[in-house]
């Protein structure tokens, strides 16, 4: 009887240290995935140049931009241009393919990797003249990518982070910021037409990210072009 009971408790003992190593391997693996996506993210900055310009943008022409795009371009010929949000951690290039899967799972470099990367929608037009040009990124729970836009339904901090500047390679464009809320993911805001009133006829950019736990909504940030 108490052999048994040894060996019963023997299997216990292996049994919690494979639920427990497995346990570690599962927190770890995601983890170092996110510091590999930082990183190619931080250098990546450094190679294009990425200015640093201050929260307000007075006049067209006051962002200057040094952003080596021919560098970009030999790591990612699809770079479409570089989105940055000053005060906030949202400072990626912007990418664009003919669909919207290849992105969800892979790095600017092509890395696989759960961050992906900052990608337009399909649909919309690398150049911004759309009437409603969609970019989308992750909500990732390090808080890279597009998490800090959940961080908008605050007031206060929108009023403290109101605009979105955009590097492109045929000029910089910057946006301010005039409504974030949440929708649904077949909402008629996805649309490349969509114009709202606040837009004041001027062509916006919408940002979209997932909201962690409800699949079916989007949370997204939208601005209105104020200087090109």
């Amino acid at each position: 009887m108490k052999r048994w009971q040894t060996l019963i408790f023997v299997a216990v003992i292996f049994a919690l240290i494979f639920a427990v190593g497995l346990s570690v391997i599962q927190v770890a693996e995601p983890l170092a995935e996110y510091q590999q996506a930082r990183g190619e993210y931080r250098a990546l900055r450094e190679i294009a140049q990425v200015p640093s310009p201050s929260l307000e943008v007075a006049e067209p022409g006051s962002v200057e931009t040094g952003i080596d795009w021919a560098a970009l371009r030999a790591i990612n010929p699809n770079v479409v241009g570089w989105i940055l949000i000053p005060g906030t951690s949202i400072d990626y290039p912007i990418v664009q393919t003919t669909d919207n899967a290849t992105y969800l799972r892979r790095t600017f470099s092509g890395e696989q990797n759960p961050s992906g990367a900052i990608f337009m929608d399909r649909r919309s037009v690398p150049d911004f003249s759309h009437p409603n040009t969609i970019i989308h990124g992750h909500n990732m729970r390090d808080g890279s990518m597009f998490a800090e836009l959940m961080q908008f339904r605050d007031y206060a901090f929108l009023e403290a982070h109101p605009i979105i500047i955009i590097f492109t390679p045929n000029g910089d464009r910057v946006y301010e910021i005039f409504t974030a809320p949440v929708v649904s993911q077949i909402s008629d805001i996805y649309s490349t037409d969509h114009q709202p009133e606040e837009a004041d006829g001027q062509p916006i950019v919408t940002l979209s990210t997932c909201v962690n736990g409800s699949p079916e909504l989007r949370m997204v940030v939208k601005g209105r072009l104020i200087h090109s």
